[in-house]
C-alpha cells in the first residue's frame, strides 16, 4: 500500500478485512503526519491480531512508480498483492486471489489483471478498458515503471506486451475491485497530476 495521511477509518477497514487473505502488510508512507503513524504501528500491537505490518517512510519524489517499487523491495512471501486505503476487492476478487496463489493452476501467470469499478463521488463512472490493473503478480517478477499512471513489468517485459497473454491474464470481470474517492479527494488527485504531467515521462 502507498499511503500520506489516509483516511485511518477506511484503511483500518481494508487491513482488517484483508487479514485472512494476507500474511502480511507493507506500508509505504510517503509524508504522513506522526499521529497517523503511529496509529498504523499500534496495528502491530495487541489485541489487533493482524498480520505482520512493515510501515516504511520514505520522501515523496513525485514518482509514483519509485514509491511503489519500494514496497515491492520489502514484500516476502510468494504473491504481491497492490492495494490503495480508498479500494476494496469485492468478496469474488478475494475468492479469485486466494485460488490464484494456492492452486497455481496457471503456473505460466506471472500477474494478474483485476477489473475496477469507480465511484467518484458516489457516482459509477463508465466502464474503461484501462480501469483494468496489476493487482496481484509473483514477488520478485513485478516491477513498476512510469512515474505517472504507473505500468507493471513482468520479468523485465513492458507491461503492453503481456496483457491478456498466459503471462498477464484477466481474472474474471465479476472478481472487481471497488475503488472510491470523494469529491474532496478527487480534486487533490487532479491537483497533484497535473503538476506531475508537466514533468512526469508516461
Amino acid at each position: 500500500m502507498l499511503v500520506r495521511n489516509p483516511p485511518l477509518d477506511r484503511l483500518a477497514m481494508l487491513v482488517d478485512y484483508m487479514k485472512e487473505t494476507a500474511s502480511e502488510f507493507v506500508i509505504v508512507d510517503t509524508g504522513s503526519d506522526i499521529e497517523t503513524i503511529q496509529a498504523m504501528a499500534r496495528w502491530n500491537k495487541a489485541p489487533f491480531g493482524l498480520p505482520k505490518i512493515t510501515i516504511i517512510r520514505a520522501p515523496w519524489r513525485d514518482d509514483f512508480a519509485a514509491a511503489r517499487n519500494i514496497g515491492v523491495d520489502a514484500c516476502t512471501r510468494k504473491w504481491t498483492l497492490i492495494l490503495d486505503p480508498d479500494e476494496l476487492p469485492s468478496l469474488p476478487m478475494v475468492i479469485d486471489i486466494r485460488r490464484v496463489v494456492t492452486t497455481n493452476d496457471q503456473p505460466e501467470a506471472l500477474g494478474w489483471l483485476y477489473f475496477t469499478r469507480n465511484f467518484s463521488a458516489g457516482i459509477l463512472d463508465p466502464e474503461q478498458e484501462f480501469h483494468w490493473h496489476v493487482r496481484l503478480f509473483r514477488t520478485g517478477k513485478g516491477r513498476f515503471y512510469r512515474a505517472l499512471d504507473e505500468l507493471v513489468q513482468l520479468d523485465g517485459a513492458p507491461e503492453l506486451d503481456t496483457r491478456g497473454t498466459p503471462r498477464l491474464p484477466k481474472a474474471p470481470k465479476a472478481c472487481y475491485l471497488i475503488h472510491s474517492k470523494s469529491s474532496d479527494a478527487i480534486e487533490q488527485s487532479q491537483r497533484l497530476y497535473e503538476r506531475l504531467s508537466q514533468t512526469a515521462t508516461i
